[in-house]
């Protein structure tokens, strides 16, 4: 009697272990929010600073610099046409930022002065002092804001 029990008992973490790797797709598939938890492209990714989604699509050729549709829980409801830099700017990380940059991303000029006053607008300090790099450009309150929340507003997209 006493083999039968440790068979049983050496078997049951097997069992369990492939039962619960089996349920795991059929869980995906079934669970209806899956898909509403996943980033649609690199801009959706990027403010919710999921660094690791966003080298991804960088490397699948998403360009960072295009606008795209994000959900309007991403960023902010009347948010929800934006590009991907400008989408990391709301995610308030350094860090996301700083890979931005060191991949190339992040353009000098115009583009940095915008990302500064928007990161100001919203109340990124940390972001606005890492893009400026010493550099504080002037910039008229609000104005980058409205100008990605006209764009939103402008367009029929979720």
């Amino acid at each position: 009697m006493r083999p039968a029990i440790t068979a049983v008992v050496l078997a049951l973490p097997i069992v369990l272990a492939t039962l619960l790797l089996g349920w795991i797709p059929i869980a995906e598939r079934v669970d209806p929010d899956t898909d509403e938890r996943r980033p649609l492209n690199i801009a959706e990714a990027a403010g919710e600073g999921n660094a690791a989604e966003v080298v991804r699509r960088l490397r699948l050729g998403e360009d960072p610099h295009r606008v795209y549709p994000v959900r309007p829980h991403i960023i902010q409801p009347p948010v929800t046409m934006t590009t991907a830099v400008e989408a990391a700017v709301w995610a308030k990380k350094v860090e996301l930022m700083d890979l931005l940059d060191r991949e190339g991303v992040i353009l000098g000029g115009r583009t940095r002065e915008d990302l500064v006053c928007l990161a100001g607008d919203i109340g990124a300090a940390d972001v606005a002092a890492y893009l400026a790099k010493g550099r504080m450009p002037a910039c008229e309150p609000e104005a980058a804001l409205d100008r990605i929340a006209a764009r939103s507003a402008n367009d029929d997209q979720p």
